[in-house]
């Protein structure tokens, strides 16, 4: 896979990530909103979407662990 496009991969699932539409990312990227039910596919963006979801999760429960602490500390 190019580069070029492993990027646009990658910035495709974080914005769909992020709650934008295919077809919102589609023009973003200047893209056929076909390219992007492909790309879900690639296991790049399977990948990366999976950290993501990690990421996020570790997010939401440190922000709980510390609203837990300040609770307790109140």
């Amino acid at each position: 896979m190019r580069r070029s496009n492993t990027k646009t991969i990658l910035t495709a699932c974080e914005m769909s990530f992020s709650g934008k539409t295919d077809n919102e990312i589609a023009k973003i990227l200047r893209t056929n909103v076909s390219n992007m039910y492909r790309w879900r596919k690639s296991p790049i963006w399977q990948e990366f979407e999976q950290e993501l979801i990690l990421a996020h999760k570790e997010s939401l429960l440190e922000a709980h662990r510390v609203a837990t602490l300040e609770e307790s500390t109140s």
